[in-house]
């Protein structure tokens, strides 16, 4: 996988908020359908919110389709692979066809 954009965020959500943010990157990335795509973020502080067990048995929304264990994460640098109990750790990817 490589990485198609990036955005850096001048504020962090404040500590205890139930959603972070919703970001909007200020150039839409194109996505092809079929392809496998990971949203994902990076806190420095290591805060993050998540469900287990959300992805146990997959998700389908709309034109798009969640595998088991799809939530992933990563301490550190890196590419986040990593998975814990099928939990989702809420990136929301705004699509417009």
């Amino acid at each position: 996988m490589r990485r198609l954009a990036v955005l850096l965020l001048a504020e962090q959500a404040a500590p205890g908020a139930v959603w972070g943010q919703r970001i909007t990157f200020g150039t839409p990335v194109p996505v092809t359908p079929g392809r496998e795509y990971v949203v994902s973020y990076y806190t420095p502080s290591g805060g993050y919110l998540s469900t287990e067990n959300y992805f146990v048995g997959g998700l389908a929304h709309g034109p798009f389709h969640l595998p088991v264990n799809a939530g992933v994460y990563r301490y550190g640098g890196g590419f986040p692979s990593d998975t814990w109990n099928a939990g989702n750790y809420w990136v929301e990817p705004v699509f417009q066809p």
